[in-house]
């Protein structure tokens, strides 16, 4: 048995700037509590999925949520083609001759993953998953709801980047948990 304790959807086509001024704004208010070292360095999808996050833990009803129990699953239907792509673009534009790997390796989707896992303290298994199913969500719940029914998870964080928005989930194996829409 597995529920969805909450569900939030983001526009996933916001600019850089936008998402940096929401950051601010999130920390002026108290919402980040503490300065996320790499946040400019992510993409920008990688952006909006880490403010998902924040705002997914402040519209779910309290109680205890274990990081120890907690697997993170992102799904999308590229993997690092984009931002692999828009690196490499940078790295013709600038004419440089060798790559950055500071810069490189927030190309990859699982880095930003990594950061929430180090943020949230969470402890659970990592997975990405990149797919080409038509309803994206409903594969990535499916597979959420896989980890939960295993031992070690009792809550999975999930992150679907489906083109256009980015659905952002905390799945759980408690019954009777909060459905939203």
């Amino acid at each position: 048995m597995s529920d969805t304790a909450a569900f939030i959807t983001i526009e996933a086509d916001l600019d850089d700037e936008s998402m940096t001024r929401r950051y601010k704004q999130m920390r002026e208010d108290g919402v980040i509590d503490r300065p996320v070292k790499n946040f400019t360095r992510f993409d920008t999808s990688g952006k909006v999925i880490f403010l998902a996050a924040f705002e997914l833990f402040r519209r779910m009803p309290p109680g205890p949520h274990d990081p120890s129990g907690t697997a993170l699953l992102v799904v999308d239907r590229d993997g690092a083609l984009e931002a692999n792509t828009l690196y490499f673009k940078n790295y013709l534009k600038n004419g440089r001759t060798m790559a950055s790997p500071n810069d490189f390796i927030y190309t990859l989707p699982t880095s930003v993953c990594a950061e929430l896992g180090i943020y949230f303290g969470i402890q659970g298994q990592l997975l990405y998953m990149s797919s080409t199913e038509p309803d994206l969500y409903a594969f990535a719940v499916g597979q959420a709801r896989n980890l939960v029914l295993e031992p070690r998870h009792e809550n999975v964080l999930m992150f679907v980047n489906d083109n256009d928005h980015i659905k952002a989930a905390y799945i759980t194996r408690q019954s009777g948990a909060l459905h939203e829409s």
